[in-house]
């Protein structure tokens, strides 16, 4: 017990003073995620069927990560997951219906916005949109679906996400 004490109080110190020396340095972050997207059919994960520049270009220039496991098997808990640093089962967002993200769960644009970060999200699928409570500490939070309903007013479910050249 006394030494996981001392590593903790090493790991604090060690923290707090990297922090101190780099305060001044922030670095770009950006955080893109694509659902149903296999790492392995883009070309920074070694797939050369289809050409994918720019997020290659990403990956070479920043951090690319080897193994990432989603916490959830559905939009809404996963996107809630990653952007609380929790489990379904704290955040309580355990499907794409009839939950939304408590305000009091901290999220990590909440994070960064104190931290002195200018934050943004843009959104292409309606299940993430700000009314599930994800758009948590953004600057700017474009979710805008215009009108996707049909002339009776019914909405159609095929319709709601935005295409990639949109967003």
């Amino acid at each position: 017990k006394g030494m996981r004490k001392i590593q903790l109080q090493f790991a604090l110190t060690f923290f707090v003073v990297l922090h101190s020396a780099y305060a001044e340095v922030k670095s770009n972050l950006i955080l893109i995620t694509v659902d149903t997207l296999r790492a392995d059919r883009l070309g920074c994960y070694g797939y050369s069927r289809i050409q994918t520049p720019h997020i290659d270009a990403l990956a070479t220039e920043g951090a690319r990560f080897a193994t990432v496991v989603a916490q959830a098997p559905l939009t809404l808990p996963s996107h809630c997951s990653i952007l609380t640093g929790t489990y379904p089962m704290f955040h309580h967002v355990r499907d794409n219906v009839g939950y939304r993200l408590e305000n009091s769960k901290r999220t990590l644009a909440e994070l960064l916005k104190e931290a002195g970060y200018n934050t943004g999200a843009f959104v292409g699928a309606y299940v993430l949109s700000a009314k599930f409570a994800l758009n948590q500490g953004f600057d700017v939070y474009d979710d805008n679906f215009g009108k996707r309903q049909t002339a009776g007013g019914i909405v159609n479910l095929n319709q709601l996400e935005r295409p990639a050249a949109e967003v």
